[in-house]
């Protein structure tokens, strides 16, 4: 978790302040390596000053809050908002959030896939798995 801290400017980046260092810890994701990745990352890299100008520019928690003392800034706004000044943080962290840390997810996927077809449909289930792998398959890059 320490090393997403840099997704979260209001809570982790204003009380400690980031560097480009701490974008050289998503190395332990899988998908650091992946070329559609790397390219982000890289980009990350050389708009840095951007993202610490857009987080010092958030205004300090007792600022604002409102009158139930509840925070007010959105994250999700907040980088919906600056998806166009920082691309290659906003691409990586799609990617952050969607990684999966174990199988359960395809898994459960599977399980749905199965109860979804009986037994009169196993021709069509069989040919949405093929369908899927060849497209998967034909789409990878070798």
């Amino acid at each position: 978790m320490k090393t997403v801290h840099i997704f979260n400017p209001p809570l982790h980046v204003l009380g400690n302040k980031s560097s480009v260092s701490d974008i050289d810890g998503l190395k332990i994701f899988k998908f650091y390596e992946h070329p559609k990745i790397r390219v982000p990352i890289e980009a990350m890299k050389t708009t840095f000053m951007w993202y610490q100008a857009l987080t010092d520019s958030i205004k300090s928690f007792e600022e604002r809050k409102d009158s139930k003392g509840k925070d007010t800034f959105d994250l999700s706004d907040g980088w919906k908002s600056n998806s166009g000044t920082l691309p290659g943080f906003t691409y990586v962290l799609r990617a952050v959030l969607t990684n999966s840390p174990n199988s359960c997810p395809p898994e459960r996927l599977f399980s749905i896939f199965n109860a979804t077809y009986n037994d009169d449909q196993n021709s069509s289930y069989t040919d949405f798995i093929e369908l899927s792998m060849q497209s998967q398959f034909n789409k990878r890059a070798l």
